[in-house]
């Protein structure tokens, strides 16, 4: 589902994306033949990542021992839920135009694994204002320790954030601390 929200351009200081079917497209289909075996302590390990209560060799390691991936191949296995090619579903194009303009910035649930190679497959966030990562942070959305990051980065008041974001549950965490948001 789209939405799109009009609000008169003085009012928005700050745009804020998620990463994952916002920007950029993912699906947990090639990792989920291993994951289902063994899907709630595979979830556990997933969210302590995701909030950076376990490093990235731990949870390698975690991980390999559950799903019987080899170590050597864990990176390609863990990293194919993005596709091996870049597809942008925000063209980098209309990025630098809103850049000319708002502040940017993306606030994600991810890990330090799939962040740094998205950075590789997608050159387009290095030109982002601020990042604002649940694994950096200590939480994920919908907690509201993660909209006061993404607010303290913005420099600007809450009502100037417009956010969005492919889940409604997180557009509505973040109206709650008065960002507009548009669910994608």
């Amino acid at each position: 589902p789209a939405c799109l929200v009009l609000m008169p351009a003085a009012t928005v200081h700050t745009i804020i994306f998620d990463i994952g079917r916002t920007l950029l497209p993912f699906s947990f289909d090639p990792v989920r033949e291993q994951l289902a075996p063994c899907r709630d302590a595979a979830q556990a390990l997933i969210d302590r990542i995701e909030v950076g209560s376990i490093d990235a060799a731990g949870f390698q390691a975690a991980m390999c021992a559950l799903t019987g991936v080899a170590a050597d191949a864990f990176p390609a296995w863990w990293n194919s839920i993005f596709g091996a090619v870049a597809q942008h579903l925000v063209p980098p194009a209309w990025i630098r135009q809103l850049r000319r303009h708002y502040r940017l910035g993306l606030l994600s649930n991810t890990n330090a694994l799939h962040f740094a190679h998205l950075e590789r497959l997608y050159p387009i966030l290095a030109e982002f204002d601020f990042h604002i990562l649940s694994f950096e942070v200590g939480a994920e959305k919908p907690h509201p320790a993660i909209y006061t990051a993404a607010e303290d980065q913005a420099q600007c008041a809450p009502e100037q954030i417009l956010y969005f974001d492919d889940v409604p549950e997180f557009v509505a965490a973040a109206q709650v601390v008065v960002y507009a948001g548009a669910v994608m």
